[in-house]
């Protein structure tokens, strides 16, 4: 199997996903949700996810990474994102993300 047959796999098993979080006039899972549901899907398939950090322009840029044994990937590109002070707007409380030690 391939990474992307792994991957359509796991997109047909996905369960229905609660929706129960609110924010920007709709409601979404957050991310703890999802990581929840998918990770045991993706381990179960021999697939890891993680996310690398780049440097870029005033910021840090995140690239999600979805990889298998055979040194197959899937990369979401590199996202950027503004480094801020207040607590708003980093990319810890910007993805919802509550887990220490990475995805």
């Amino acid at each position: 199997m391939t990474i992307y047959s792994d991957f359509i796999g796991i997109q047909k098993e996905l369960p229905p996903l609660v929706k129960d979080t609110q924010g920007d006039g709709y409601k979404y899972p957050t991310l703890n949700q999802l990581l929840d549901i998918v990770l045991p899907m993706c381990h179960d398939r021999g697939l890891g996810l993680m996310q690398v950090t780049h440097p870029v322009e005033g910021g840090v840029g995140v690239e999600t990474v979805l990889f298998n044994e055979n040194n197959e990937r899937i990369s979401s590109g590199i996202l950027a994102m503004p480094l801020t002070t207040d607590g708003d707007g980093n990319i810890i409380n910007v993805g919802g993300v509550k887990r220490s030690g990475g995805v």
